[in-house]
């Protein structure tokens, strides 16, 4: 039997979460919700929401943002969720690699799509720990999501789905 029985009422009822707090139009929303469900802090709320307008205003000059994740992740009091979120986001400032340059507004948003997504009614499971693998699935998701669908669509499907080399 499966460690997580619930994970679609899972699923459902965290995207239903995050999409109410899109329809909010605060990005702020995304981190008081992670504040009570996995561990931000005031000060990781304040610090993070600052990190996202950086990113959003400075996407294509990401040093700004970069030296606001530096700061983030360097603070002792830190949550380890900030600390994730943080590291993925410095790192995407410095680049993935020319075949999946991550667009950074997009990975920002994943960590919190994944983060939320990993703090469901998951039994026996620490809950900011979990978020913490979310935001990192979820960034690495968005990351190089538009890349790999965009290559299959260069491939014809038979090709693709092949089981053999």
């Amino acid at each position: 039997m499966s460690d997580f029985p619930q994970a679609d009422d899972s699923l459902g009822l965290m995207t239903r979460f995050f999409v109410e707090d899109v329809n909010n139009h605060r990005f702020r929303y995304h981190l008081l919700r992670l504040q009570a469900m996995a561990g931000l802090t005031e000060q990781d709320v304040e610090e993070l929401g600052e990190l996202g307008r950086l990113v959003f205003q400075n996407g294509q000059t990401p040093n700004q943002a970069a030296d606001q994740a530096a700061k983030i992740a360097g603070r002792p009091d830190a949550s380890p969720l900030a600390i994730t979120i943080a590291g993925i986001v410095q790192g995407s400032a410095r680049g993935m690699g020319p075949d999946a340059a991550p667009n950074i507004e997009r990975v920002l948003m994943g960590t919190l799509i994944g983060a939320y997504l990993s703090t469901g009614d998951i039994p026996n499971h620490d809950g900011p720990t979990l978020a913490s693998l979310g935001a990192i699935a979820g960034a690495a998701a968005m990351a190089v999501g538009a890349f790999t669908m965009d290559t299959i669509s260069r491939i014809p499907p038979s090709e693709y789905l092949t089981t053999s080399d």
